[in-house]
């Protein structure tokens, strides 16, 4: 039972957006994930509003992002569902704070997550699968691949998976993408990361001062990196560049 004071703080969030069923409702289908959910088509921008309601009764507000990468957003969500997304997520919840004395509403905030991954995962959780992005861009797919393994949701967006993957894997052998062995650590894809494994064992090199370099540049090989990943293929380059 949601109380009237808790409809009131969620009913000042959706004050601020338009309509999101109105507009959903307005946009093209035509596309299924693997599970033969519709999904929204892809969209680099994602939901453009900042204030985002999952669900109409929400009563758990996520406070997700901060400026810079996709910067801030305010998600509105059902806390038993966000609760039972899986038990890292039931620990953040347990971590919420009331919203004042006579408001069962509750708020986290997560300053170092992804904002807009934040809202396909709530999407998803929340059986909303028609807002679930056909497609994600690399450094999207990155960043919701840091999520899964922070809130372990790797079987709620296995679904999706196939799409937001596809039109990558030809490409994760090109600068830039290095850190798709994150990506295929974090969703099994053991013959991608032993593809680039190999890639980056043959044509690294070191800097003077002992730094992993990009292949084929002089640019340093950086970004969100397993430390175990690093710490098995180091001692490749110790060798002239073999295994």
């Amino acid at each position: 039972m949601v109380s009237s004071n808790e409809k009131s703080v969620v009913g000042n969030h959706n004050r601020n957006q338009d309509d999101d069923e109105a507009k959903g409702g307005r946009e093209d289908q035509g596309e299924r994930g693997e599970a033969g959910h519709e999904l929204r088509p892809f969209s680099f921008d994602m939901d453009p509003k900042r204030v985002s309601t999952i669900h109409p009764k929400g009563d758990l507000i996520l406070e997700v992002g901060q400026a810079g990468r996709s910067g801030k957003r305010t998600i509105i969500t059902l806390c038993d569902t966000v609760k039972h997304s899986s038990p890292e997520f039931k620990v953040a919840v347990g971590k919420s704070t009331r919203n004042g004395l006579f408001n069962l509403a509750r708020t986290i905030h997560l300053p170092d997550d992804d904002a807009d991954m934040m809202l396909v995962l709530m999407q998803i959780s929340h059986a909303n699968f028609n807002q679930v992005p056909t497609r994600l861009d690399f450094a999207q797919l990155l960043e919701m691949a840091r999520l899964c393994e922070k809130y372990g949701m790797n079987e709620k967006v296995r679904p999706f998976l196939l799409g937001w993957i596809a039109p990558h894997q030809e490409k994760i052998l090109e600068p830039g993408h290095e850190q798709w062995l994150t990506i295929a650590q974090q969703f099994g894809l053991e013959q991608d990361y032993f593809r680039l494994a190999k890639h980056l064992v043959l044509n690294c090199q070191v800097s003077r001062d002992g730094q992993l370099l990009v292949p084929g540049s002089d640019q340093r090989l950086k970004g969100h990196f397993d430390a175990n990943t690093i710490c098995e293929l180091a001692p490749c380059w110790e060798y002239e560049g073999t295994c």
